[in-house]
């Protein structure tokens, strides 16, 4: 009989046991698995920002690029936490000297903002350190003794960058101008999250792009526009949006020759994150009004907005635009679903 209650105890401490290391096992698989792996990214940045808790003590300091809708966003969150401690429901409701200097106050209790004299776009590892820096000052410097010049003038090199939503994907567009001597080339890159070029083009002198904008799916739309200085050698050379795919091929361009001159690109660049949506500002040549023009990526068809000074602020993947008329009337939105869209030809 003491046999067979040890034999039984015993069994039972034995799966005890085994229970407890199963339970063990599984909260160390549960806890790795909330361990969410760092990810390199792209990082662009032009302004320092540092936030404070209630007691004034720093907490985060980090880097932002001042106009990207993740910074907005975050910043938006923040003025609103100042409105609620204040008694007010809205932004317009800062109104008077007092109540203006308030606010300015509290935003300074928690968070400090300073711009950078270097703009950078930063290529962050696996485990958050900068892998690559790339600067995006305006430098100017004396020509080489073997450049050809007329007169004295110096050498203009300027930067401009965008990233992905997501830090996956950038654009570093490189505009090199030596003054009045020669026409200026206009070289695109466009990188990985590695810092690797995945395509690269160079433009004809005459072409320029001024406004761009990237999705997380490594789609590119530029504003190719035509440089007044200069005078395109190459009779076939065009210009407008043009979209390319995250390996440099052109999947779409607008005007197509059916709108070649009912339509002039203007600029306000916009894409829907998922690279499904985007948006340009026209000029109707016809009438001389400033039009938002919305784009299908998928299916290559265009659709219209007949709103003269609307301006397009953000595109949501679901085709939910916030367009906004002014500042008084505020933002309006607009489903694109439910627009009739035309074909690009």
């Amino acid at each position: 009989m003491k046999n067979l209650i040890s034999i039984i105890m015993g069994m039972t401490l034995f799966f005890a046991g085994n229970n407890v290391f199963a339970q063990t096992k599984g909260n160390k698989e549960q806890k790795k698995s909330d361990i969410k792996k760092s990810e390199s990214r792209i990082s662009l940045e032009d302004s320092e920002i540092v936030l404070y808790d209630d007691n004034g003590k720093e907490i985060k300091k980090k880097f932002v690029y001042e106009s990207s809708i993740k910074w907005m966003k975050e910043s938006s969150k923040l003025d609103r936490k100042i409105l609620k401690k204040l008694g007010l429901k809205a932004q317009w409701e800062v109104k008077g000297e007092k109540l203006i200097k308030k606010f300015k106050e509290e935003k300074n209790k928690i968070r400090t903002f300073k711009k950078l004299s270097n703009p950078r776009l930063r290529f962050y590892d696996e485990e958050g350190k900068v892998k690559k820096e790339i600067s995006l000052a305006t430098k100017t410097y004396k020509p080489k003794k073997d450049e050809k010049v007329i007169g004295v003038w110096t050498r203009v090199i300027k930067k401009k960058a965008e990233a992905s939503e997501n830090g996956k994907h950038a654009i570093l567009i490189e505009d090199n101008v030596l003054s009045y001597a020669e026409a200026p080339t206009h070289i695109i890159n466009f990188y990985n999250s590695h810092g690797e070029i995945l395509w690269k083009k160079e433009f004809p002198s005459c072409k320029i792009v001024d406004g761009f904008a990237v999705s997380n799916n490594g789609r590119t739309i530029l504003r190719e526009i035509g440089a007044f200085e200069t005078h395109c050698k190459d009779r076939d050379t065009k210009f407008g949006l043009a979209v390319y795919d995250k390996n440099g091929n052109e999947i779409l361009r607008f005007p197509d020759n059916d709108n070649i001159r009912k339509y002039g690109i203007d600029g306000n660049i916009h894409v829907s994150p998922n690279g499904r949506y985007a948006s340009a500002s026209f000029t109707d040549t016809k009438n001389y009004t400033n039009i938002p023009i919305f784009f299908d990526l998928e299916s290559r068809r265009y659709f219209v907005f007949n709103n003269d000074g609307s301006y397009v602020y953000r595109i949501s993947n679901d085709g939910i635009v916030e367009v906004g008329y002014n500042f008084i009337k505020g933002p309006e939105y607009i489903d694109l679903k439910t627009k009739e869209f035309e074909a690009i030809k």
